[in-house]
């Protein structure tokens, strides 16, 4: 896997954002690899140019944001398309719903 200059300039962004806001540590149903990777799809099945149907997510870390059952994701994601596997990284807001998961920005999100 090949990571790019871009990638260290955002995981430094990131956690001069998390450090300065003072996001608490989520506990307990935080959301998961499986969890974003499903939320990801779904937005995709929609029809939405901007989604690459190969994305995976790799690793996810979050943190409870200031409004009630959401999150502040850093997730890093190949996608299976590119033959020297990236890995890439973004920031997303993730909400669980009475309908399950969903993505609220990142991640083509907008």
């Amino acid at each position: 896997m090949r990571i790019s200059s871009q990638a260290c300039f955002m995981t430094y962004i990131f956690m001069l954002t998390v450090g300065s806001i003072g996001f608490a540590q989520a506990a307990g149903n935080e959301p998961t690899v499986d969890i974003v990777q499903a939320a990801y799809e779904r937005e995709a099945q929609r029809g939405d140019a901007r989604h690459d149907k190969n994305l995976r997510i790799r690793t996810v870390e979050c943190s409870k944001g200031k409004i009630e059952r959401e999150y502040l994701c850093w997730i890093s994601f190949t996608s299976n398309a590119d033959p020297a596997e990236t890995l890439n990284f973004d920031v997303a807001t993730v909400a669980e719903t009475t309908e399950g998961w969903s993505l609220k920005s990142g991640l083509c999100r907008k």
